[in-house]
């Protein structure tokens, strides 16, 4: 058995009426991978609090959230093409790391 889900941001609307009228049961919301440089702990994009606010935003319209994705900057990264180290956030990391990110 399948369930039909649509990535959505958490903010009830036409979108959501649309949804529930094609049979959309779920919502797939998703994070920022970057962190916040001036969030105080506990305040990240992927922290505990900010992902059940999130959740209940969602419920508050009648559609679960039941996936969570970070997506990558690009879909050259994904591809593994030329140019995918280049792409934001990852090349940004990489060079604040202690370590190095291999391609």
């Amino acid at each position: 058995m399948f369930r039909i889900a649509y990535v959505t941001a958490p903010q009830a609307g036409q979108r959501w009426t649309l949804m529930k009228q094609c049979g959309v049961e779920a919502a797939v919301g998703g994070i920022n991978p970057r962190p916040k440089s001036d969030a105080e702990p506990g305040t990240q994009h992927w922290s505990y609090r900010p992902l059940v606010e999130a959740r209940a935003k969602y419920e508050s319209g009648d559609i679960p959230l039941e996936v969570i994705e970070a997506r990558p900057a690009d879909e050259k990264i994904k591809l593994g093409v030329n140019g995918r180290d280049s792409d934001g956030w990852i090349n940004e990391r990489n060079e604040q790391a202690d370590f190095e990110i291999w391609s």
